[in-house]
């Protein structure tokens, strides 16, 4: 069994081997995963449109071991908020991790853990959060660029030594968001969209130049923790930009054509506080992408991607990050797979019905709470369908990562000492066939 952890100051990443797939592609793709991750984890909840879906398997059938372990340089500030990223940035033929400690970057070595290189931002200081980058070939020169988006300024960094390709300055102030990459108006070239304190931007992915903006409308304001996400609900052939913005007044979701950045809908869920992004999948078999978000008022939602109707609310109860997607028992239906305050939970996709429900429950009793997104994938191969592994945040003293079965039933639980911010990551760091996973507490 393959394992590896990394720690990073007070944040490692811990990475457990899944299986040996008989899907065996790892190539990172010059533009990252629409759907699901396939040995790589590319951006934020590893695909455009955040599914949360790694094909790589692996053999997690008991507790993983220590594979490697990172430190971060102690620069004083605490861990990171960012999850790691997995893909080959260098060009030699096998995936290394990307993570972020605040502002600084570091390149790591996928078999070894050493730092191949780490890149510090000019000025950088705590902003209050701190997004995931993302691995795309942006300007098509064969070289994969690690995008960042911190303090209100896009960059394209070089893979292969860490120096800076572009930069655009949105001026933006405080977030706490992850960079979508994709061509989102059919141009054949990629774009970088982000989402400011009251915007939604996107720039040319070629040399950073400005395309266009969607100005968020006025209210009371707050921190934007809210990804864009990415899909083409209408199949024209340009796709939609998915984001909320940071109103805790008036929290709304706004569906924001690729090509012009002009509006096709808007959902508003009043007044809330949601940290969700977004997540695209076709729930009800209508050959249409549609839309999960939990709101600010404790309820998780679907939403008809082609004018945001709503298709059915659930009571989440408590606190709730991104949800994810996925046919977990291979029913031909998708499930919803959501943590939430203390428990975790998968629900119908045709009419939000609960299928089961799990509670946090470390063996030292500590309880914790929920506050990562969850990642599926066939995790196990002593269990049927697909496992979910996921991360607790913000416990006392013991936090950490569990694994749940199709069922809900809890398989095993690690301590990693610290809470996550943003959950797990899951790929083929080291190029034997089989997924690991990587945690990075704070």
């Amino acid at each position: 069994m393959c394992k590896f952890y990394i720690n990073i100051i007070c944040y490692f990443i811990l990475v457990m081997m899944l299986f040996a797939s008989d899907i065996t592609g790892q190539n990172t793709t010059a533009e990252p995963p629409e759907e699901y991750a396939v040995g790589t984890w590319q951006m934020v909840w590893g695909s455009q449109k955040h599914m949360g879906i790694q094909l790589i398997k692996g053999e997690l059938n008991d507790i993983p071991l220590l594979k490697w372990q990172f430190d971060y340089p102690d620069l004083g500030v605490g861990g990171g908020e960012g999850h790691p990223v997995i893909g080959d940035i260098n060009n030699d033929g096998f995936n290394e991790v990307v993570g972020v400690i605040h502002g600084p970057i570091f390149a790591l070595d996928g078999e070894t853990g050493d730092e191949l290189w780490n890149y510090v931002p000019a000025g950088w200081t705590i902003t209050g959060g701190r997004g995931t980058v993302a691995l795309a070939d942006v300007n098509n020169d064969g070289i994969i660029e690690v995008i960042d988006f911190l303090m209100g300024v896009v960059k394209a960094i070089r893979g292969t030594d860490g120096s800076l390709v572009w930069e655009y300055d949105l001026g933006s102030g405080t977030v706490a968001t992850s960079p979508a990459v994709g061509d989102i108006n059919g141009d054949g070239v990629l774009e970088v969209v982000v989402a400011g304190s009251d915007e939604i931007v996107a720039v040319s992915g070629t040399n950073g130049a400005f395309l266009w903006s969607f100005t968020f409308p006025s209210g009371w304001g707050g921190m934007q923790m809210c990804s864009p996400a990415l899909g083409d609900i209408d199949c024209d052939g340009v796709k939609e930009v998915f984001c909320m913005n940071g109103d805790m007044m008036d929290q709304t979701l706004f569906c924001i054509r690729g090509d012009d950045g002009s509006q096709v809908w808007s959902y508003s869920f009043g007044m809330g506080g949601s940290w969700s992004s977004p997540v695209l999948g076709d729930l009800n078999h209508d050959c249409s992408e549609d839309v999960v978000v939990n709101g600010g008022d404790n309820q998780l939602y679907a939403l008809n991607g082609p004018d945001g109707s709503v298709l059915w609310s659930s009571n989440n109860s408590a606190y709730a990050p991104t949800p994810v997607i996925a046919d977990i028992n291979y029913d031909g239906n998708l499930e919803i797979v959501q943590s939430a305050g203390t428990n975790i939970f998968a629900v119908n996709s045709l009419d939000g019905s609960q299928i089961w429900t799990s509670p946090v429950a470390p063996t030292d009793g500590n309880t914790g709470w929920f506050g990562s997104t969850p990642i599926l994938g066939d995790f196990s191969s002593a269990n049927p369908g697909l496992e979910c592994v996921v991360a607790t945040a913000y416990a006392p003293a013991d936090n950490r990562v569990f694994m749940f079965s199709v069922d809900g039933t809890q398989l095993w639980n690690l301590s990693i000492a610290e809470h996550t911010y943003e959950g797990v990551s899951v790929g083929d760091i080291d190029n034997d066939g089989c997924a690991e996973i990587v945690a990075v507490p704070s």
